[in-house]
């Protein structure tokens, strides 16, 4: 249990904003979807391999091994760690709550999905006029010249770096979902 809340404490704040419910980062375990597994505190024994593995068709992780069963889709991706700049390599996206631990568990695991319209990552750059927002994973409008954004918006003047993992300040515009 101290090991399940020290990772809650450690990873919480990162995972946590995507997914809403309790986070769990774990090791996927063989047999049945009972969702028994060992936490840890460790992010990396959370990344398995920079790809998906298998292809599915899956309905438990053990079908995936070593990787992860993505339930809703019913295919096996990598486990990856959202924080970590090239998680999964050019293609895909470490989406924190792409799972959980067994079916019907109403907890969050990161894995690598195909990437999508609008998401990005240090391997998968925005479409052109767009600023990757690295700690999110999602494309957004930059700031203009004179900090000023359209609509509703207002300009985070050090939203991200100019990459993954730059400590640099690039300002973009938030609050338009």
């Amino acid at each position: 249990m101290a090991a399940r809340f020290l990772s809650l404490v450690l990873l919480g704040p990162v995972l946590a904003c995507a997914c809403g419910s309790e986070v769990l980062v774990e090791e996927p375990t063989g047999g049945g979807g009972s969702g028994s597994g060992t936490t840890t505190g460790s992010a990396s024994s959370t990344v398995v391999t920079a790809a998906t593995t298998g292809g599915g068709p899956c309905d438990d992780h053990a079908d995936c091994a070593p990787g992860l069963c993505v339930f809703g889709t019913g295919q096996c991706a990598a486990a990856c760690e959202p924080s970590t700049c090239d998680a999964c390599g050019p293609g895909s996206v470490c989406e924190p709550c792409a799972t959980s631990s067994c079916p019907d568990c109403k907890n969050c695991v990161s894995a690598c999905v195909p990437i999508s319209e609008g998401r990005c990552d240090d391997n998968d750059a925005c479409l052109e006029g767009f600023v990757c927002v690295f700690f999110e994973g999602v494309c957004r409008q930059p700031c203009d010249p004179m900090g000023q954004c359209e609509g509703l918006a207002t300009c985070d003047f050090c939203a991200t770096g100019s990459c993954c993992g730059c400590d640099d300040c690039v300002a973009v515009c938030q609050g338009t979902e």
